[in-house]
C-alpha cells in the first residue's frame, strides 16, 4: 500500500486524539475534533484482515512502523472515542464504526502479549472489546513476566528479533517498563496493584538527570552518536510521566 495511504490513517488517527484530549479538559466537543472523527472514520478500512482498523505507517520497524502497529493505531483510536466529551463514545451516528473498532481490536487478542496489552488498555477505556477472563489473563500474564527488579524486559512482550541480528538485552528497559505501567494503571485493577508500584519504583530509580527514562531500540543496536538512538528514550520518558503522573 502506498505510504500515503499509510501516513492518512496515522494522521486521521493522532489528530482525534490530539484534539478529544484537548475538549476532554474543556469539557464539549469542538467542531474542528467533530471534523477530526469525521476524518478518522472516513478512511477506516470497510473490508480485509484490517477491516475496523486504520492503515499504519509500516517500515517494518518496531513497535510504531511495523505490520502489527495497527493495534497501536487501533488503541489509539479508542483512546479518541474514549476521550471525547458531550457522550460522543455513545452517540448512535457513530456506533457501526465504534463497533467495528472494537471487532478489529479483538483480532488481535491471538497475538503477542504486547498487542494484548495495548488491546487490555483501549478496553479499559472504551469497554465492550475483552471478555472479563481475557481482561484477567493478560493482567496476569503482564504481572507474571515482571523482572525481580521491578521492571519488564523487551524480550518478555514479544517475539521480536532485531534486523542487525544482536540480541534484545534482557535486563529491564524503560519503554517495556513504562508501556506495562501505563495498562496497568489503566486497566490492571486492585490484582495488579503491587506490581504497579513496583514499576513505578523502578521508573523513578532509573530516570536520568535530565528527567528521561532510558529505553533500547527493538530493531538493531543502535549507537549513541546516532540520530535514531534516543527515539525509544523519548517514547519511554514519555509513557513513564503517564504511568506516573497522579
Amino acid at each position: 500500500m502506498p505510504k500515503s495511504a499509510e501516513s492518512r490513517g496515522v494522521e486521521a488517527v493522532l489528530n482525534a486524539l490530539i484534539l478529544a484530549t484537548r475538549d476532554q479538559e474543556r469539557g464539549h466537543l469542538g467542531p474542528d475534533t467533530l471534523q477530526a472523527f469525521a476524518n478518522m472514520w472516513g478512511v477506516q478500512m470497510k473490508a480485509g484482515d484490517q477491516k475496523g482498523g486504520f492503515t499504519w505507517l509500516n517500515f517494518r520497524l518496531e513497535p510504531f512502523e511495523s505490520p502489527t502497529a495497527t493495534y497501536w493505531g487501533a488503541t489509539l483510536a479508542a483512546l479518541a472515542v474514549a476521550r471525547a466529551p458531550d457522550g460522543y463514545a455513545a452517540d448512535p451516528a457513530v456506533a457501526p464504526q465504534i463497533d467495528a473498532l472494537r471487532a478489529y481490536l479483538r483480532t488481535g487478542t491471538g497475538g503477542s502479549l504486547y498487542s494484548r496489552a495495548l488491546i487490555l488498555w483501549a478496553d479499559s477505556q472504551l469497554g465492550g472489546i475483552l471478555a472479563a477472563y481475557e481482561r484477567n489473563s493478560i493482567i496476569s500474564e503482564l504481572v507474571a513476566c515482571q523482572q525481580a527488579d521491578g521492571g519488564w524486559n523487551l524480550p518478555s512482550l514479544s517475539t521480536w528479533q532485531r534486523t542487525d541480528g544482536s540480541s534484545l538485552p534482557q535486563e529491564s528497559d524503560g519503554y517495556a517498563t513504562a508501556i506495562v505501567a501505563v495498562v496497568l494503571r489503566e486497566g490492571g485493577g486492585p490484582t495488579s496493584a503491587v506490581a504497579l508500584k513496583r514499576a513505578q519504583a523502578w521508573l523513578a530509580a532509573h530516570q536520568d538527570k535530565d528527567g528521561s527514562v532510558t529505553a533500547k531500540s527493538i530493531n538493531k543496536d543502535r549507537k549513541p552518536e546516532t540520530d535514531a538512538y534516543l527515539f525509544m528514550t523519548d517514547e519511554a520518558t514519555g509513557m513513564a510521566a503517564l504511568a506516573m503522573r497522579r
